[in-house]
């Protein structure tokens, strides 16, 4: 069986993941079947939280055809590169994940650093090895500034070598809600047609008007931007801008790349488990009633045909039989003991917090609902000023709620720790089991298959086995030559005089 595969990838500023996050571990991002790579801005002293930066989550299964490159990615892109084999692509794609700060910001002030030139000098550099893909924000608005060159017919008659190379791919005219052009939108534009990248923003299937992607108190605008080479055109499914969330100003964007050939279903490997055996709850009572029903002439007959089966019958199927005649015999007899399965626990959502009360959920329905409306009408100031008034006090009533039930656990901790300790631990242990959000997968039976088969294989002795084999013989013939000070039984004299040292304080026994 064959399936023709989708490559899905998002976008997102996100504006501060690990505020957003339960497991806040430093400038680390754990999701769950995820793997991560991030470069984070340099911490200040004297903030209290890290200060943002850049991180792409590949799913786990993918990650042995994602090679992410460290000494081309700082604080502002990333580049990682999927491979063509791996993913049966004709060419390597090398995807950038992009954040340029503001322009005229205190940070862009300080750093000034020319982003777009070292964005034009990776792009030159690995544009010959494969095809480019830009995604992120770029803090630049375009307006209807053509990110693309259109060639004429008199340019392609008179001079052909100055065509573009996929001139023959007919690209559609980009639309944009944003008209406003700034400086970072004209160098993007400029960069755009200067390496033959395309925009998806405005001119694909699922966002043909150009929407909005960040929407702010003052307005909206497009600054969060989609670019690929003009060869990946054709291989674009489709790309969507979502709608505004409570989470973030700017809205994220999604994008599926359809792979050229065909991958073939990847079926995993299974074992044919067998069942558990039946449990019995077995009760003195039932000896006797049990020895009658064994004693029964059908059971008998059963019995003597098995032991009298010819001796080449396998074995396993012998035990099978002996053993089906057990548990008929049993069933009649003894009850049958009931297993009882444990549910697979969710994973804590906010939604699931003992915190999270009634009032929480009905502002929350009334931000979703009022974001939607002010994607669809972004004009509208009344939504506008609503949206952002609603997320104001949604914020404030999550942090309320959150203190207050913080200094109602602190007080109960501190009432019961002396007066009833065992509804104390209890309130520990369920502290405990609601900030556990990390949950593993069940292993499959293969993974355990795999495992126990490969303990007793013979391994490649490697250089680092080696290194060790080297030193236990270093090791031994060293002991073998020494005078075994280190081996030898502690003596009494040792004991006290060490004991002689102890501080005063402290209560001796020697015991001879």
């Amino acid at each position: 069986m064959q399936l023709k595969k989708l490559l899905k990838f998002c976008s997102w500023n996100i504006e501060g993941l690990l505020g957003k996050l339960d497991d806040k571990n430093d400038s680390t991002v754990n999701i769950q079947g995820f793997y991560s790579f991030s470069k984070c801005r340099q911490k200040h002293d004297r903030a209290w939280r890290n200060s943002g930066g850049i991180t792409v989550l590949v799913r786990s299964e993918l990650r042995k055809g994602i090679r992410f490159f460290d000494r081309e990615s700082n604080e502002q892109f990333i580049w990682w590169k999927l491979d063509k084999d791996f993913f049966h692509m004709k060419r390597d794609l090398f995807i950038c994940s992009v954040y340029i700060p503001p322009q005229n910001s205190p940070r862009e002030r300080r750093l000034d650093r020319d982003h777009f030139q070292s964005l034009q000098e990776n792009i030159y550099k690995f544009s010959k090895l494969g095809s480019i893909i830009l995604c992120g924000d770029f803090n630049a608005r375009i307006g209807d500034l053509d990110d693309c060159i259109k060639t004429t017919s008199v340019l392609e008659d008179f001079f052909p070598s100055t065509c573009p190379p996929n001139g023959s791919i007919e690209i559609e005219s980009r639309n944009s809600k944003d008209n406003h052009c700034n400086s970072y939108g004209k160098l993007l534009a400029e960069l755009c047609c200067g390496n033959d990248l395309i925009l998806l923003n405005g001119r694909t299937k699922g966002d043909y008007i150009g929407q909005f992607t960040c929407q702010t108190y003052n307005g909206a605008s497009v600054v969060d931007y989609t670019i690929v080479s003009t060869e990946v055109m054709s291989e674009i499914k489709y790309f969507t801008v979502s709608e505004i969330t409570h989470f973030s100003h700017h809205c994220f964007l999604s994008f599926g790349l359809e792979t050229e050939s065909y991958l073939p279903l990847r079926t995993e490997k299974t074992l044919q488990l067998s069942s558990l055996p039946m449990s019995f709850m077995w009760n003195d009572a039932l000896k006797t009633t049990l020895r009658e029903n064994l004693s029964n002439t059908c059971i008998l007959n059963e019995m003597n045909t098995l032991f009298q089966s010819p001796q080449d019958q396998d074995v396993d199927s012998l035990v099978n039989e002996f053993t089906n005649i057990i548990i008929k015999v049993s069933k009649k007899v003894i009850k049958i003991k009931n297993r009882r399965f444990t549910k697979k626990k969710q994973k804590s959502t906010m939604q699931n917090k003992k915190w999270f009360d009634k009032s929480c959920h009905v502002l929350k329905n009334e931000l979703r609902n009022l974001g939607s409306l002010l994607s669809r009408f972004p004009d509208n100031n009344f939504l506008r000023h609503k949206f952002f008034s609603t997320k104001k006090e949604y914020k404030r009533l999550v942090k309320r709620l959150k203190r207050n039930f913080k200094n109602e656990m602190l007080s109960k901790i501190q009432s019961m720790e002396e007066y009833n300790p065992k509804e104390f631990w209890k309130l520990v242990k369920s502290i405990k089991s609601n900030n556990s959000n990390s949950i593993e997968d069940e292993i499959s039976p293969a993974v355990w298959y795999d495992y126990f088969k490969n303990l007793n294989e013979e391994k490649v002795t490697t250089e680092n086995s080696r290194n060790e084999t080297q030193f236990v013989r270093d090791y031994r013939l060293w002991a073998a030559k020494s005078d075994n000070t280190l081996d030898a039984p502690i003596s009494v004299n040792e004991v006290c005089a060490l004991a002689k040292k102890l501080i005063r304080t402290k209560r001796v026994v020697l015991e001879t």
